[in-house]
């Protein structure tokens, strides 16, 4: 059975009903998908009263900050050593890291390269 309700700010509710169910029915506001969007991230002034959202914009910015090569391999290294320990971890997904590991380590070990003290002299 479907029940409709005319809500006093004017939205119309509209849903099935189940025989078992309560019959009573909430007026409940529609929203746009750019409204979701705003409320879950804070960008309206209801959401912005919570204690997870900033009070300035500034703190919602995302810093982004280059990652050492040396982060990196201990990163891999660690997530490495996560998927030893699972059960569920395929020896594919193993081969991969440990693949990005190689890779890592290599450009670790060639930014740690010695070079000889003429080279120093000879750049321009």
């Amino acid at each position: 059975m479907w029940m409709k309700k005319q809500c006093s700010n004017g939205l119309t509710n509209i849903r099935l009903n189940n025989d078992n169910e309560d019959s009573t029915l909430e007026c409940c506001e529609v929203l746009s998908d750019d409204d979701i969007v705003s409320r879950v991230t804070c960008g309206s002034e209801e959401t912005r009263n919570f204690e997870g959202c900033p009070e300035s914009d500034e703190e919602n910015l995302v810093t982004h900050r280059k990652v050492s090569h040396g982060d990196a391999f201990e990163h891999t290294e660690s997530f490495l050593h996560y998927l030893e320990q699972e059960d569920e971890s395929t020896p594919t997904e193993k081969m991969i890291f440990i693949y990005l590991r190689s890779i890592i380590r290599r450009r670790v070990n060639e930014k740690h390269k010695q070079t000889s003290i003429i080279s120093f002299f000879t750049k321009e």
